[in-house]
């Protein structure tokens, strides 16, 4: 992969549950990593739930190989959150991952 390609940077964040002063429990999320990535937009649609307006955005995000990206995870690019649907590892060689990845915007 040339590194040209990944001129984005985007941090990987895992979802924790703890506990806050009252033992309540209390979900965060974590940084992981920050690494480089290509993020390109691949489609995008509108709903209307709850009497509001969404915007759903897919997001084709292209990086390093890391074993440890699942959908478990989220990225965080330029201030949005984006949730990770699929990890793919082109013809299984642990060069790159391709995430398909979800963005909610409220109109």
């Amino acid at each position: 992969m040339r590194a040209g390609l990944l001129r984005h940077r985007v941090t990987l964040q895992n979802n924790l549950v703890g506990t806050n002063n009252y033992g309540e429990a209390v979900e965060y999320w974590q940084d992981i990593a920050t690494v480089w990535a290509r993020v390109s937009p691949s489609a995008g649609r509108e709903l209307f739930s709850a009497q509001q307006f969404y915007h759903e955005i897919s997001q084709t995000v292209t990086l390093r190989y890391r074993s440890d990206v699942t959908p478990l995870l989220r990225l965080v690019f330029d201030g949005r959150y984006l949730e990770i649907l699929s990890v793919i590892n082109p013809d299984e060689r642990n060069r790159e991952l391709i995430l398909a990845c979800r963005e909610w915007v409220h109109a």
